[in-house]
This record gives C-alpha cells, structure tokens and sequence, in this order.
C-alpha cells in the first residue's frame, strides 16, 4: 500500500470514528507508522478547529479593544501568509477562564468557519497544501477522521447554502493538494440512516444533539427550506449525503463505500483490512 493519506468520510453516527481506529490498528499491525487524527482534533495538521483568523488590521483592532488582554492574545498568536491566527479553543483547554465573554465572542466571530467562504477557502486550502508538503518526505501513514469532505460540504452548502459546484469546487482544491500522498478515501454509510440518526441521538448528550440540529436547521440550507427539530436536520443530512457522493464520484482519488449498518466490528475490521490490502 503506497497511501500516506487515508480519509474516512460519512454521516454522524455511521461509524467514522470506529473505522478510524480500526484502519490505523490494521496498519500499526503491518508495521506503518500510523498517525491516526481523529474529529475535533485541536492540533489538526490539515485542518484548523477553534481558532480564529484576522488580517493585520483586524488584529490591531481586537488588541486594541481588549488591552488588558493584548499582551496575552500576542503570546499565543502565530502569524503567517499575511493573517494572524489565534487557536482560542486550545487556550480555553490550557487556561481556563483566561478569555472572557466579551473576548471570546469576538474570537468566535474571526474563527474561520464562520468567515465568508471565500476566506475560509483560501485558509483552509493553504492549510491543506502546506500539511501534504511536509507529510510527502514523511514516512508515515495518516488516518483523518472526516474533514475532506464533510468540512468543506458542511461549510458551503450547510452554513452558506452555496451551490452543489462550489461545493466541488472546494474539495477539489483539496484533493489537487493531497495527490502526491496517493489518498483513499473511504465512506461510511447505512442503510436506513433514520435508524442511525436517531441512535446517536439517544446515545450521545443532548448538547451535541441540539447543536447539530440547531447547525443544520437555522441557517443556510436548513432556513432557507424551512426545517426544523429532528425531522427537518435528517432531510439536511440526507441532502447532503446525495451531495457527498455526487462528489466523491467526480474526484480522481481512490474511493470505496462501505456499508455500516449492522455494526458488526469483526466483520467490519475485515473489510477494512481487504481494502487496504487491494490499494
């Protein structure tokens, strides 16, 4: 297997995560050096997640509107390519209660998921080339969980509510980035995700229920539709489920669909392991 980059993709609840550990187990066994990053990952190598973005001008701004803390936000901010970035959700793990409500508010408002998608395109997409630069000399084997597609379909189409092509658009910068690590990518799927989604609801915490459903339904695709509770953010998940596979059979990158839907560990380690064997 000449891979550097395997990235597991699919809905909430389909098994993402699982897979995740499984491939990089398999892997660890055949003797890979196997970095497995897994969702919400803080230091990201390709990704960013709770950190904010500011041109030179909005960072002198945010300074000066919160002086007391000037000294503090410029010892943990890291400049590059012409923007300032600060990884404010590390600095709430590491310090507690260092950023106060006003700040992190403004932090939120600059993080860069929630810039314009141009803005977010341009960051991500820079990120993205400059982490298969580095991993192209590296004798490793890197597991993202999600992100290559679901970040970048969840960001235009989801909170912008931007067109099925700007959406490609999107992941194919990626893509173009990540070719000379021979990536494959490989989708979770079920087969009745109503089932799916609704076991997750039951078994995870309520806050991670209202937040998804709240992201999927008061903004972009969901409010301009008008959908609401659990009902309305399935008909958003499966719309952007068909959407996910309309890209994934325009990309060049190796891909495969595996169906989750018994949840069957063994049988699921074994065709995970038949994947890997035949790329």
């Amino acid at each position: 297997m000449s891979a550097q980059l395997i990235i597991v993709e699919g809905l909430p609840g389909s098994g993402k995560s699982t897979g995740a550990r499984l491939i990089a187990d398999i892997l660890q066994e055949r003797g890979k050096n196997v970095v497995l990053v897994e969702e919400g990952d803080l230091d990201h190598p390709a990704d960013y997640e709770g950190v904010a973005s500011f041109t030179p001008e909005e960072w002198e701004e945010l300074c000066y509107t919160h002086k007391d803390h000037q000294m503090h936000l410029c010892s943990r901010a890291f400049y590059e390519e012409g923007n300032y970035f600060l990884p404010y959700r590390k600095i709430q793990q590491d310090e507690p209660g260092q950023l106060p409500p006003l700040l992190l508010a403004d932090l939120f408002k600059q993080d860069i998921y929630e810039v314009s998608l141009e803005r977010n395109m341009q960051l991500i997409s820079a990120k993205w080339n400059k982490f298969a630069a580095a991993a192209v000399s590296q004798d490793k084997v890197y597991v993202f969980e999600c992100c290559f597609i679901q970040n970048p379909v969840t960001v235009s189409m989801i909170k912008h509510n931007r067109e099925a092509e700007e959406s490609l658009r999107y992941v194919q910068l990626l893509e173009k980035a990540i070719t000379p690590l021979n990536p494959i990518l490989i989708y979770m799927d079920q087969q009745d995700y109503d089932v799916t989604f609704n076991k997750a609801v039951a078994e995870r915490p309520v806050e991670w229920s209202n937040g998804l459903m709240d992201y999927y339904t008061s903004q972009g695709y969901g409010q301009a539709h008008g959908y609401a509770g659990i009902e309305g953010t399935l008909k958003v998940l499966y719309a952007r489920r068909q959407l996910e596979e309309q890209i994934m059979k325009a990309l060049s990158l190796s891909s495969t669909t595996v169906d989750n839907t018994q949840y069957d560990l063994v049988q699921l380690r074994q065709v995970l392991a038949n994947i890997l064997i035949d790329e």
